[in-house]
């Protein structure tokens, strides 16, 4: 449906306008009368205004002027003016941005290839999925004289084009250059290829391509800056904290930590080998990681990483000592304080479950349940005196026997072996519960309820 706005102060001229229109017999068409500029320019904001019939036949020269109110604010809709040729000028009305005139007493034929003329350019093309930088270029090359019309999700943007050459811009408060580069970045848009009628002055002197560059350029810039600033911010909200045990810092002994000093490029490797419960904790260094003297001297500052549990732990600290025989070692200052991030989607609650473990019907081994959560689990076995440990491997599927606390009998829950872990006295492994019944889920989600304001 194209909407034509009918402006005149003539009851009787507004009558004969309508009635020649209907005469066309298109049902596409839709008129729509104003009372005078403020009206056209307001309707027009809203999308709804594709082509203004103006009577001005009875307007002083000097009431003229009132039209460019119109005209300058939608350049990108259209304008017929009815005249009257002993009063106005035909070419001072082109001045201001009218598309045509038409003196009275005009011909119904000369209205009519006008106004479809006019319509046909008042928006010639709707583009969605193509570029607006491969837009901008295709209309330098074709020379076009145009406005881009770029809609997004949010807001609006206008491109207004003179042989091809963007030579004004406007984006909400932006003009110039900065629209430009604004309206550029605009994603997921709809382009509307609207009419232009000249009167914007020329405000951009760039090319189009020296344009574009520019406006990728910054475009690059912004997402660089705000990944950044995603990443600090989800860091600072996805950290907590908890005061160690005198005895613990929730690694265990072999665990492997990276040292990171100011000094240093990159994390010196490490691993636990002691802990004297709140004085300090025992450490060795790799011995290819540089110039160890210069780098690990006393007092220190060092950040602490490590991996325990699906968390990734942290802690600042100093430099107590440090000896480099028989071996390598190195003593830091007992932590105050524990940061931590959860890795897992689900918070697993330690625990102490007796349990069997079935690798197949033969064979059953016992073990304890060490941590739980609602998506698995952690199960330790013990190793037994000359026996070897079973043989476990990533990706089997178990069984796993156990009275999980809620419940008052055993429970069979199939779970696949994700990772494991060996030492020299005991077996780890961490099981993803492979489409446990409603009732197993109900246990573990009351369990974890019952203990979330208490762990």
């Amino acid at each position: 449906m194209k909407n034509i706005l009918l402006l005149t102060s003539n009851e009787s001229q507004l009558e004969s306008i309508v009635n020649t229109c209907k005469t066309w017999g298109d049902e596409d068409l839709s008129f729509i009368p104003v009372e005078d500029e403020n009206e056209a320019v307001s309707i027009a904001l809203n999308d709804s205004a594709d082509l203004l019939i103006c009577d001005v036949a009875a307007r002083t020269r000097s009431e003229i002027d009132k039209l460019y109110k119109f005209t300058y604010s939608i350049p990108y809709v259209p304008c017929i003016a009815i005249i009257n040729s002993k009063i106005h000028k035909a070419e001072d009305l082109l001045k201001v941005g009218v598309s045509c005139c038409l003196e009275t007493p005009y011909h119904p034929l000369e209205l009519y290839r006008w106004t479809f003329e006019l319509l046909e350019v008042s928006t010639s093309s709707v583009i969605k999925g193509i570029p607006i930088h491969s837009l901008v270029q295709m209309l330098e090359t074709e020379g076009k004289t145009c406005t881009l019309k770029v809609k997004s999700e949010k807001d609006v943007g206008f491109l207004f084009v003179k042989n091809g050459s963007i030579v004004s811009a406007e984006h909400g408060p932006l003009t110039k250059d900065d629209a430009v580069y604004s309206v550029l970045a605009l994603e997921n848009s709809l382009v509307e290829i609207k009419h232009y009628n000249g009167l914007r002055k020329r405000d951009i002197h760039q090319n189009a391509m020296s344009l574009i560059m520019e406006a990728l350029r910054l475009q690059d810039e912004r997402k660089n800056l705000q990944e950044t600033q995603e990443q600090k911010h989800k860091a600072r909200l996805d950290l907590k904290q908890f005061t160690p045990a005198s005895s613990s810092i929730e690694a265990e002994i072999g665990a492997k930590l990276k040292l990171e000093i100011e000094e240093c490029e990159k994390p010196l490797m490490s691993s636990l080998v002691g802990i004297v419960p709140g004085q300090y904790i025992l450490l060795t260094v790799s011995q290819n990681d540089g110039d160890l003297p210069s780098i690990l001297k006393k007092d220190r500052e060092v950040v602490v990483r490590y991996l325990n549990l699906g968390k990734l732990c942290l802690f600042k600290t100093r430099i107590k000592d440090r000896i480099t025989a028989p071996s390598d070692l190195l003593f830091l200052e007992f932590p105050s304080v524990i940061f931590y991030h959860e890795l897992r989607k689900q918070k697993r609650i330690k625990i102490f479950v007796p349990s069997i473990i079935k690798p197949d019907e033969d064979k059953e081994f016992y073990s304890v349940i060490r941590d739980l959560s609602i998506l698995g689990c952690l199960c330790e076995i013990k190793a037994k005196l000359n026996s070897p440990f079973p043989d476990f491997n990533i990706g089997d599927i178990v069984t796993i026997n156990c009275l999980l606390p809620g419940l008052d009998e055993k429970e069979l829950v199939k779970g696949i072996i994700r990772n494991l872990k060996k030492t020299s006295d005991q077996l780890r492994l961490g099981i993803q519960f492979d489409n446990p019944s409603d009732k197993v889920k109900g246990a573990i989600e009351n369990y974890l309820k019952i203990l979330k304001n208490v762990v």
